[in-house]
């Protein structure tokens, strides 16, 4: 969706795409298939260093992951400073909140694309509002509340009553009942059917306790 989006603008900055998918050749065959000669295809880059850079000096990060909860690559993006196009969905939504802009289409990549070269205050201060965001993820913060939950369930306060997974009982429609035909003839009235900026060395903001 978004390498077919991005071909679709009218975008001047290069789209570099970062990863592989070596398990599926037909699904890589048909994303290339989507690009032209302002996309880049780098593969997996293993060098966390490069990596960082990347996320850093990157003028949008674009985001096409929808399931998994709280992304990785996400928080790296934000912790960077970069500003957010995002798949929209709860998870997306939940991490980036009005640091971002959404899509749920081709067509939604190619409007966001534009618009983001169009106005590069916005992305600037997108890009601050996703470091403020980045500041709240915190690796001790989140271990200090498993632990905490670990401990309540072993002294087993939790409540007594919990569903017991069961499906309620649906209603059964009543049978059809087909009427009698009528001796006379009747008028029956008519039924209605309800219905990237090159070149400077921006650091990023590691989340804490997480390896880099």
């Amino acid at each position: 969706m978004i390498v077919e989006g991005y071909a679709r603008s009218g975008a001047t900055k290069p789209l570099v795409v970062v990863g592989s998918a070596p398990y599926s050749d037909a699904y890589t065959a048909q994303v290339h298939a989507a690009a032209d000669d302002r996309v880049r295809f780098l593969g997996g880059v293993w060098d966390q260093e490069q990596l960082d850079q990347l996320y850093a000096n990157a003028y949008t990060y674009l985001h096409g992951h929808c399931v998994g909860g709280t992304n990785p690559s996400l928080l790296r993006a934000i912790g960077a400073g970069t500003a957010v196009l995002a798949f929209d969905c709860d998870f997306n939504r939940e991490v980036v909140e009005d640091a971002g802009r959404y899509f749920t289409s081709p067509a939604d990549v190619a409007a966001l694309v534009d618009a983001a070269e169009a106005e590069p205050r916005r992305i600037r201060i997108a890009g601050k509002r996703a470091r403020d965001l980045a500041a709240g993820y915190d690796w001790d913060e989140v271990a200090t509340g498993y632990e905490k939950l670990a401990l309540a369930l072993a002294r087993r306060d939790f409540p007594t009553r919990r569903p017991n997974g069961r499906r309620l009982p649906t209603a059964v429609p009543a049978p059809l009942r087909i009427p009698e035909p009528r001796t006379t003839t009747a008028v029956v009235p008519p039924v209605v059917n309800p219905v990237a900026h090159p070149g400077t060395t921006t650091p990023v903001i590691p989340i804490r306790g997480a390896q880099q």
